[in-house]
């Protein structure tokens, strides 16, 4: 046998096997809606139901605070930019 063909049946059986290996590992776990359960009425540890939701109170993002701070932050940035052009401007002419 050629080695270029080795090569390929060896490539093509490797896989085959990582293929055949994956298959095995999902069907060993169990299904997640088995015949005769329901998992969606038991309530599961760590997960919110509707009743907590209904009680949970949001807090409000205050949008106008970041954004005056954001345009201090910005301001100061161009100001310390525009310096430097002025300063590399002057030392050229």
């Amino acid at each position: 046998m050629e080695r270029r063909a080795f090569l390929k049946l060896l490539c093509i059986g490797a896989g085959v096997a990582a293929a055949a290996a994956s298959a095995m590992a999902l069907g060993s776990f169990a299904p997640l809606a088995a015949p005769g359960r329901d998992l969606g009425l038991a309530p599961q540890p760590g997960v919110a139901t509707s009743e907590d939701m209904e009680h949970a109170q949001v807090e409000k993002a205050y949008y106008g605070h970041w954004r005056r701070v954001n345009r201090r932050v910005n301001r100061r940035v161009y100001r310390r930019e525009r310096r430097a052009i002025r300063r590399w401007h002057r030392r050229l002419y």
